[in-house]
C-alpha cells in the first residue's frame, strides 16, 4: 500500500515538471494551485487578465473566455509525453484574435473541401491554398486544433444529456441564441431531421440505412422552408435527449415540433411537418396546431412498399 505522503510527494513533482515544461508562458501559481487560481487575476485569452477559470465574460472587457483551458489542458495532459524536439514546447498563449483566426479557418475548411488536412497548408501550385498558409502557420493551427477547450471540468452536470454535450455546451448555446434573435423567418416553417457525418466514436451515432451519410450525429431543426435558414435546432443525444420541460406531457414526437417552435408560436407562421410526425400526433395536431400556428401542413412522402 502506497503511504498517502508518498502520493502528495508525487503530485508535487508532477506539478512541478508541468511547469518547468509550460515555462515563464503559464502562471505558476495556476499550475501548481489551480483551485486557488479561480479567484486570482489572470487570463492568457482575456486582454485585462481576469477571470481565469471561469464560465462567464469578462466583466471589465466583455470578451467571450475561450480561456486558458486549453493551455492548461496541454499541459497536465501531455506534460509527461513531451519528446525533446516537440511541437509543444513551442506553445504560448493564445489570444482572442487568434481564437478567431482559428474559427474563421475552420469554417473555411468546410467550404474549400480537400481529402486531406495536410492540403490546405501545401506549398505544391496544384492544391495550394495560400490564404491559409498566409493567415496562421500550419503547426501552430494544429496544436490549436488539437488542444482548444471551451468547458472547465470542474463544473461538469450530472444531467445525462448535458454531460454528453458538456464540452461544446457553451457552443451549442451561444449559436441557438444568435441564430433565434439576429434573424426572423418568414410565415413558411419546416421541422425535420438532419445527419451530419461521423464515424468515431460516440454513444449516441445513428445508423441510418437510407441516407446518403449512414452514420452521423442527428439533428431535429427548425427552418424557413424558403431559405434553409436554421432558426433553432436539438442535438439528438438517445433516450434521455432534452427538449425543455415545457411540453412534457406531450407525446415526443409533438414536445419535439412545439419546443423547436415555441417561440414563434401565434405568430401567423405555417408549419410544414414530416408525415410521419403528423402520424404520432394526429390528435394533439387537430387541437393544438391549428390554434397556434394558422395552418398544419403534411409533407408527402412516397413509403417503401
Amino acid at each position: 500500500m502506497v503511504r498517502r505522503s508518498s502520493l502528495s510527494n508525487i503530485s508535487v513533482s508532477l506539478q512541478q515538471k508541468i511547469y518547468n515544461i509550460v515555462g515563464k508562458s503559464a502562471d505558476k501559481e495556476a499550475v501548481m494551485n489551480p483551485g486557488e487560481a479561480q479567484s486570482k487575476p489572470s487570463c492568457g485569452f482575456c486582454p485585462c487578465r481576469k477571470n481565469r477559470f471561469t464560465n462567464n465574460k469578462c466583466s471589465r472587457c466583455q470578451t467571450p473566455l475561450c480561456r486558458e483551458h486549453t493551455d492548461m489542458l496541454l499541459s497536465v495532459h501531455h506534460g509527461q509525453k513531451l519528446k525533446p524536439k516537440s511541437r509543444v514546447r513551442k506553445w504560448k498563449n493564445t489570444s482572442p484574435n487568434e481564437i478567431r483566426t482559428f474559427i474563421g479557418l475552420a469554417v473555411l475548411q468546410s467550404v474549400c473541401s480537400k481529402p486531406s488536412f495536410d492540403m490546405y497548408f501545401s506549398a505544391r501550385e496544384s492544391i495550394e491554398t495560400p490564404f491559409f498558409v498566409k493567415t496562421m502557420r500550419e503547426y501552430r493551427f494544429r496544436l490549436i486544433h488539437k488542444f482548444i477547450h471551451f468547458a472547465d471540468n470542474n463544473f461538469l452536470d450530472n444531467d445525462p444529456h448535458v454531460r454528453k454535450l458538456y464540452k461544446i455546451k457553451p457552443i451549442i448555446d451561444h449559436l441557438q441564441n444568435k441564430f433565434r434573435s439576429v434573424y426572423i423567418p418568414g410565415k413558411n416553417i419546416s421541422v425535420d431531421e438532419s445527419l451530419m457525418g461521423w464515424k468515431g466514436r460516440l454513444s449516441w451515432k445513428q445508423y441510418i440505412p437510407s441516407k446518403r451519410k449512414r452514420f452521423g450525429i442527428k439533428f431535429y431543426m427548425l427552418c424557413e422552408s424558403s431559405t434553409g435558414y436554421v432558426y433553432n435546432f436539438f442535438v439528438y443525444t438517445g433516450a434521455d435527449t432534452n427538449y425543455g420541460h415545457k411540453y412534457i406531457e406531450q407525446p415526443i414526437a409533438a414536445r419535439i415540433v412545439l419546443s423547436l417552435c415555441d417561440s414563434l408560436l401565434n405568430k401567423g407562421h405555417c408549419l410544414l411537418t414530416c408525415m410521419c410526425v403528423c402520424k404520432q400526433t394526429e390528435q394533439f395536431n387537430c387541437t393544438v396546431f391549428t390554434e397556434q400556428f394558422k395552418l398544419s401542413v403534411e409533407t408527402v412522402r412516397e413509403w417503401p412498399t
